[in-house]
């Protein structure tokens, strides 16, 4: 950290040199940003596991607080090339110290559009630290160290930490699964003014620093960091409202066979009754990705062999851990590292390959530059889908599995439609009309708690109680919550649905398809999402039939499903 600091004067002093020198000081930028990222990846690996030790809380507020400068130098960077003229600006892109640079370089400049001057810059990113970040790890902070009471199947109350609250709702007692959402939630409410702040103040502070920006719509930060067009993503949710009907035929269908006339928000993600199910532990798990890996994609099997090798994961259930899982790395060790919590279940094993499936989506772009390697997260998700989708398949299409472990995995492709397509469309739109609301004032919790009600009952229609829907759902969800990235769930949907087109070119086209697969996530940090689609697939992602053909091959696993049912 001292050393960073160091390095960081010496920038800055740089920036006022010629602009002969700019080649060289953008690549002592780019290491820079890269050695901030790797202190950044490991002080959250240590937050995440142990809520509950101040000084990793402190060291990581420290963190923000040096890294404000580095937002002040990049926002100064962007300025300059957006008042660079065509002459100069292309000179430096073709400047051979700067080769596949050139793409992030545009984005900056494009950027500056919606930049204020210097001064301002530095200043919200120097308020930002104390504000938007502050909120986010208050929450952070919170969602750690937040307990609730649950009931047992032997009937004793417990009294467990929120990163339980998954597992627990996602078991298959459903009085377990009651017992825990409730009980969450209460915990939720009792924190709901917390919540409610948080968030008004981070939209409150993007609404103004969008309009000081010049930036028409709250969305246009996020489709730029997920590097899509709004017509893409609308295209994209248009799809979805055609084919309502598939994810709610099959949530109707999980439900019945749970012996349920309509589902809790409990229930949605919920094994249903499976003849001949057992618990799957980890060591099993693990060696059932790993043999799904080996068959279908040697070099990720190869690698998934190394990630457990090396101990890069923590998977293990414990006090103070914090809910969730990611995948986090670094250009500097050129490794990656995944946070999770198993519980054993067939969802824990799939959220595994998915971690798996984001650390091979570094490993392939290892050898290249740190500005080529920042691929958005519409693209990321696509990686760690396509990798779910290996194991879910190479289950299901091995005669050595029984039918009891092809119907887990079936049952748990089910869970990632509902997921994609009812779920997290809620959440966007969830979050898109509390941005809206949020620009004519504070919203309050009870306004919070109906637009979610209301979003659930139009996403889920009559295949969801209305008297058992999920209210705090906006307090629970720590992806509204994070600094750094607007409209964090769309990209999964995004994510999941191309790759549901990669893997039925995989499947058409055999092993030979894996290496222009690898093309694919080569090119994720260096194109927008309509151009690597575009070179990779030949296909136009602003056409929403593109997004309807991907969700009607969904409904091959579920015809899978209901025969093995039958």
């Amino acid at each position: 950290m001292e050393q960073l600091s160091v390095d960081l004067d010496r920038l800055e002093e740089i920036t006022e040199g010629k602009r002969s020198h700019w080649a060289l000081w953008i690549c002592q930028l780019e290491d820079l940003e890269s050695r901030f990222e790797h202190l950044g990846s490991y002080l959250s690996c240590l937050n995440a596991a142990d809520a509950h030790k101040d000084e990793y809380q402190q060291e990581e507020a420290l963190h923000q607080e040096n890294s404000a400068g580095l937002s002040t130098i990049n926002a100064r960077f962007g300025g300059a090339l957006g008042r660079a003229s065509e002459t100069v600006f292309n000179s430096l892109v073709n400047d051979p110290k700067l080769v596949d640079a050139g793409f992030l370089l545009q984005e900056k400049r494009n950027l500056a559009q919606f930049q204020m001057d210097d001064a301002s810059e530095a200043l919200a990113s120097e308020m930002n630290i104390h504000g938007i970040s502050a909120w986010s790890r208050l929450y952070d902070t919170l969602s750690g160290q937040l307990r609730f009471d649950y009931t047992d199947p032997d009937g004793e109350t417990q009294t467990v930490s929120m990163s339980a609250r998954v597992s627990l709702t996602s078991g298959s007692n459903r009085d377990v699964r009651a017992s825990a959402f409730h009980g969450s939630n209460k915990a939720w409410s009792d924190h709901a003014a917390t919540c409610n702040a948080a968030l008004n103040a981070l939209a409150g502070t993007r609404h103004s620093l969008d309009k000081r920006r010049n930036s028409d719509h709250f969305l246009n930060e996020a489709c730029s960091q997920a590097r899509v067009e709004r017509a893409t993503l609308n295209a994209l949710f248009e799809a979805i409202d055609e084919t309502l009907s598939l994810p709610r035929e099959i949530l109707q269908f999980r439900t019945q066979k749970m012996g349920l006339q309509k589902a809790a928000y409990h229930d949605l993600y919920a094994p249903i009754d499976l003849p001949n199910q057992a618990s799957i532990s980890w060591k099993t798990g693990t060696a059932l990705v790993q043999e799904s890996f080996d068959k279908a994609y040697p070099g990720l099997g190869a690698f998934n062999k190394e990630v457990l090798e090396k101990r890069w994961i923590d998977y293990q259930p414990r006090d103070g851990k914090r809910p969730g899982g990611f995948c986090t790395g670094s250009q500097v060790t050129k490794e990656s590292r995944i946070f999770m919590t198993f519980k054993d279940t067939m969802t824990a094993v799939t959220t595994y390959a998915h971690e798996v499936g984001h650390a091979w989506h570094a490993r392939v772009m290892k050898d290249q530059r740190p500005y080529a390697t920042q691929y958005p997260m519409t693209l990321a998700e696509s990686a760690s889908t396509f990798a779910e989708l290996l194991l879910s398949d190479g289950v299901i299409s091995n005669s050595d599995f029984s039918d009891a472990q092809k119907l887990t995995l079936l049952d748990s492709d089910a869970v990632r439609i509902i997921m994609f397509l009812l779920d997290i469309p809620v959440r966007y739109r969830w979050e898109k009309r509390f941005y809206e609301e949020r620009r004519e004032g504070i919203v309050s919790i009870n306004r919070m708690k109906e637009l979610m009600e209301e979003g659930q009952q139009k996403q889920f229609g009559e295949t969801l109680a209305s008297d058992e829907l999920d209210p705090y759902f906006w307090c629970s969800k720590l992806h509204f919550y994070i600094a750094d990235t607007r409209f964090y769930n769309f990209p999964y949907t995004f994510g999941y649905l191309l790759s549901v087109s990669l893997f039925a070119r995989f499947k058409a086209e055999g092993v030979g398809f894996l290496k222009d697969y690898e093309t694919f996530l080569e090119k994720s940090g260096s194109m927008s999402c309509e151009q690597v689609v575009r070179e990779s697939l030949g296909e136009d992602i602003q056409d929403s039939a593109f997004w309807i053909r991907a969700i009607n091959s969904l409904n091959e696993p579920f015809t899978k499903l209901q025969r093995l049912l039958s």
